[in-house]
């Protein structure tokens, strides 16, 4: 018995000495044979960081630049290529879609850009893959330059926020897309008040798809539509034939009235979309009748949910509501594109940009979309590629021929007599025709402010809003611009300056 407890002790005892003498050896191979490969794994958290970030993908522009996926790498490299304010320019103007919480390129793609199309991870590679593997780079439509340009031009308007999306009509590529104001790097909602002493709202919002605005004039396309379907209950046979006479006011009952800046005299639908007429379009809604204003409206976007890298953009939508007692004054006023007496009548722009592209396009609208595909990092092969993808069916209920009869009203608003005249102007000295809708929504808010004093009051805020949805004939480069009370300037003057800068890029 005490035999056998002997063996049963020396056998334990090699056995301890071999696992010993195996762990030490092999503990020391690894050091000689793999000691860079050990120290720069996981068990140096510090080092694996740095290995994981100089191996991940990045974001490639249209204009070649590769952007880090971290902001504050984003910025210290375009530091290097442009001044401190000019680098924050460009961060700024590129931070909804790249950087975001929401849905940004960089928190949206994270899987990929560390080397996993599929969002797999299997524990075979582990995290060995993280600090080993260089990921995918991630090949945008956007084009750095041109959302530049496009962001300094929104905030050179001195507009309190404004919105903008440039695409190609043809495929849905997004070629820029922005809005104001922007914060990339920073908390600034850490002081309620900015330097004036005015609230600060909606700082950090990407307002192309979170926000919606008054569409003003813009809501006249709506109406033009209905009139031409519906153009026997109003005794309309063609655009080109008077069918009203523009007073310069269009009384209601409860004295109300809509008016004009002056009398537009016999204008045709041509002429009265031409130079934007508020009479001519309230007396067509009245006509059409609630029902078929809010279909035709429906069957252009408003009141439905639109996609938008891979988001459904459930909330906000563009609206389109009548007053429960539909007074005719409030529905008159909202074929105008105007608020009263309960109409809520909305548009978000992104929304108003796939409207837009139905109508360059012929009828068809394809999604906007900002991935053109993911590449090998080191072979620079693609491995998966973006294809155009028409909006869902039922989205945007548009004939060709309507499509082509909407398109000679906005080619006659920027012509000679239309209130994009001087755009038409520019376009055309450069050789190229542009069709689009001016709008302008007149707004009040109530605001709070801080008084010198430091205590809080209350002070009215009057202004615009200023919209331009345009699009070029022969280069399928459509534009909508958004500006909430911009200083003493349009949203089409903000056009005239980028539009040529958007065809060149496509050129």
């Amino acid at each position: 018995m005490c035999g056998a407890r002997k063996i049963a002790g020396y056998a334990l005892a090699i056995l301890v000495c071999v696992t010993v003498l195996l762990f030490y050896f092999g503990f020391y191979r690894i050091i000689l044979a793999d000691g860079n490969e050990l120290i720069s794994s996981a068990l140096d958290s510090h080092l694996t960081d740095l290995r994981v970030q100089e191996n991940k993908g990045r974001i490639v522009d249209r204009d070649g630049l590769a952007w880090p996926t971290r902001i504050s790498s984003a910025k210290e490299m375009l530091i290097q290529l442009e001044s401190e304010e000019n680098a924050s320019i460009a961060l700024d103007s590129v931070y909804h879609l790249f950087y975001s919480d929401d849905h940004g390129l960089a928190r949206s793609n994270a899987i990929q850009f560390f080397g996993r199309a599929d969002g797999s991870f299997d524990a075979i590679d582990g995290v060995r893959d993280l600090y080993e593997k260089k990921g995918y780079d991630l090949y945008s439509t956007i084009s750095g330059n041109l959302n530049q340009q496009l962001y300094k031009a929104l905030k050179n308007s001195g507009a309190d926020h404004a919105a903008a999306i440039i695409t190609n009509y043809q495929t849905g590529e997004v070629l820029a897309y922005t809005s104001i104001p922007s914060v990339s790097v920073g908390d600034p909602n850490i002081s309620k008040y900015d330097e004036s002493y005015n609230e600060k709202s909606a700082w950090m919002l990407d307002q192309v798809t979170n926000e919606i605005f008054q569409p003003g004039s813009i809501q006249k396309i709506a109406t033009a539509l209905g009139a031409i379907r519906h153009h026997s209950r109003i005794n309309i046979e063609r655009m080109e034939e008077a069918i009203y006479e523009c007073t310069g006011s269009l009384a209601f009952s409860e004295n109300k009235i809509v008016t004009c800046p002056y009398p537009h005299g016999e204008v045709t639908l041509t002429q009265g979309f031409a130079r934007s007429c508020n009479c001519m379009f309230a007396w067509l809604a009245s006509e059409l009748g609630g029902d078929l204003m809010t279909q035709t409206s429906e069957d252009l976007g408003y009141n439905k949910t639109f996609e938008f890298m891979g988001r459904r953009l459930i909330y906000p939508v563009s609206k389109y509501i009548l007053p429960v007692d539909r007074t005719e004054f409030g529905m008159a006023w909202s074929g105008a594109g105007q608020d009263a007496d309960g109409v809520d009548v909305k548009a978000m722009p992104y929304h108003i940009m796939v409207m837009l592209s139905a109508i360059a396009n012929g009828g068809q609208a394809y999604e906007p979309y900002v991935v053109l595909g993911l590449a090998d990092r080191m072979t620079g092969e693609f491995i998966s590629s973006a294809k155009p993808k028409l909006i869902k069916e039922g989205l945007i209920n548009l004939s060709s021929n309507e499509a082509r009869d909407l398109q000679a009203l906005m080619e006659s608003v920027c012509s000679e007599n239309g209130t994009g005249a001087h755009l038409g102007g520019r376009m055309k000295a450069l050789g190229y025709s542009v069709a689009g809708k001016t709008g302008t929504a007149e707004i009040g808010k109530i605001i709070e402010t801080l008084e010198q004093n430091g205590e809080v009051g209350l002070s009215s805020l009057k202004g615009n809003i200023s919209w331009i949805a345009c699009y070029v004939k022969e280069v399928p480069v459509a534009m909508v611009i958004t500006a909430v009370r911009p200083k003493d300037i349009a949203a089409a003057d903000i056009a005239i300056d980028i539009l040529p800068e958007a065809i060149e890029l496509m050129r």
